[in-house]
């Protein structure tokens, strides 16, 4: 992993995190982080987690980092394997230690593993204890290892994170949060870890929980982060502190010098948010946004003339059901485009081969569903195309994130029918960009819409009638050889795949008004 500068966001949260951790007296503030997606969140947390820890004496579980699905924990993963591995990773940071030999053990637990498996790599029969320092997971994994992982503990814990927390969140209702604090704080009152709040907060406790444990600090990120006190009320924060770092610059309500993160005699500002001045959500400036106004039978044909005519290549486009995702992919295949599905419908290793050959070059377009809405590091991607309109803010942000990542150019076009337009430069008006206009002076956020007229389309219009004939031919003949080997139960499924067909035709017929 090549690291050569850091980023807006990580310049400003990472001397915090170390800072705070240096002043052993006190129990660390937590943190919530609003930042773009492909801002540099994930080494925002990674490289000051791996530096804290790495002079651990012997390994047990001190950081727990829980992502909402396994791909993007993997992706996490990965990169904390990463960074363990690079011993030069920590240089940009200013807190490399020479002849320190880095021995941090890092795990990813996800459904892709069997159980019984990473229960023998986690836990050491013999001693009954934990193996493993810095744990990756997802909410249901977490919770099986907790019930069923006899001697899995977070007791020892010093690092709770929560990336995607808005949707992570939002899994609370399944009670793995509640099982987490079990595991956290224990049950017995003589062993018992103290949860520190406004209320009990007083040096008689500081001092009783340092003597118990080292306290634990939870962080929270998100392009999307909400500032609901009754959202976040449920993670029990402690002393939160707020950064919104959407922009070069920043709201500066309360400005923290500290000379101990930086280098050479320079400064460092630590920016300290109030709730009320956080932005719900923002885009980087780098990235182009647009909408194209068309009616619903036009927008394959549109979609092929931005793919083939103006030649948007390594692009995602995002459509709201597995259904479409593969019939669009296999019309773009019929008229000449490399393409491929990339849903929740696929196995993950074939995902992963998608992915790869993508990022080779040999695919031009990934048609996806909300698999790969949120997170997912994909490299290179120049163009997201929205087929189906977004029905919530957060879900565009996200999916329009998929470009425009680490400071790179990119573009989002968004497709909306007549009626949705209203409605759709309503809910962008929040969103925030790299401008960071004070909260008072904020302009709307605007979307350009472009227009593509019938004509332009013309010279595809022939070659997509033949392809919408051969998709027909094709969805009609598959339920009939489905049924000889399937059950009964599928009927529904086939019933669902002959009306799709009537609503080709449909389109067949619009476009032979064109």
């Amino acid at each position: 992993m090549k690291l050569d500068h850091l980023f807006p966001v990580q310049k400003q949260v990472i001397p915090v995190i170390l800072n705070q951790t240096k002043t052993q007296s006190l129990y660390p503030n937590d943190l919530c982080i609003l930042a773009p997606t492909g801002s540099g969140k994930t080494l925002t947390f990674v490289l000051p987690i791996i530096k804290n820890l790495k002079k651990r004496i012997r390994p047990c579980c001190r950081a727990l980092i829980v992502l909402p699905v396994s791909d993007l924990a993997e992706q996490v993963y990965n990169v904390f394997k990463s960074c363990i591995q690079d011993e030069q990773a920590l240089d940009l940071i200013n807190e490399s230690e020479d002849g320190f030999k880095n021995n941090l053990k890092c795990m990813l637990l996800s459904n892709k593993v069997p159980f019984a498996k990473e229960q023998a790599q986690l836990i050491n029969e013999e001693y009954n204890d934990c193996l493993i320092d810095i744990i990756v997971t997802t909410p249901g994994r977490l919770v099986d290892h907790i019930q069923k992982t006899k001697y899995f503990d977070l007791k020892n814990l010093r690092y709770l994170v929560l990336d995607e927390c808005d949707r992570t969140m939002e899994q609370i209702k399944q009670n793995w949060l509640s099982l987490m604090n079990q595991a956290i704080f224990g049950e017995c009152s003589s062993s018992r870890r103290v949860l520190l709040n406004n209320e009990n907060l007083n040096v008689h406790n500081l001092m009783l929980d340092k003597k118990r444990l080292c306290p634990f600090q939870k962080i929270l990120l998100s392009a999307t982060l909400t500032r609901n006190p009754e959202n976040l009320e449920q993670m029990k924060l402690f002393q939160p502190v707020y950064f919104s770092v959407g922009a070069e610059k920043l709201c500066k309500d309360e400005i923290k010098k500290s000379n101990e993160g930086a280098s050479d005699g320079q400064n460092i500002e630590v920016k300290k948010l109030n709730s009320q001045d956080m932005a719900d959500v923002s885009v980087p400036s780098e990235l182009k946004e647009i909408f194209v106004q068309v009616i619903v039978q036009q927008k394959p044909l549109m979609a092929i003339y931005l793919i083939k005519t103006l030649g948007y290549k390594r692009m995602l486009v995002f459509v709201n059901s597995k259904e479409t995702a593969k019939r669009l992919t296999k019309l773009f295949e019929l008229n000449g485009i490399e393409s491929a599905e990339y849903s929740s419908a696929l196995h993950s290793a074939r995902r992963k081969r998608i992915q790869s050959k993508f990022l080779d070059g040999k695919l031009d377009v990934l048609v996806c569903s909300d698999v790969m809405a949120r997170g997912m590091d994909l490299e290179n991607v120049d163009y997201v195309l929205m087929y189906d309109a977004p029905k919530h803010l957060s879900s565009y942000v996200h999916k329009a994130g998929r470009t425009a990542r680490a400071g790179k150019s990119g573009m989002v076009i968004t497709f909306l029918e007549h009626k949705e337009v209203y409605f759709f430069k309503k809910m962008v008006e929040p969103i925030g960009t790299k401008d960071g206009e004070a909260s008072e002076n904020k302009i709307r956020h605007k979307i350009k819409e472009i227009k593509i007229q019938k004509s332009m389309m013309k010279h595809l219009i022939e070659g997509f009638k033949n392809s919408l004939d051969k998709l027909k031919e094709e969805l009609a003949k598959k339920p009939k050889s489905e049924n000889n080997g399937e059950k009964s139960s599928n009927q529904g499924f086939n019933k669902r795949k002959f009306s799709n067909s009537s609503k080709l035709n449909k389109s067949f017929k619009k476009f032979k008004n064109i």
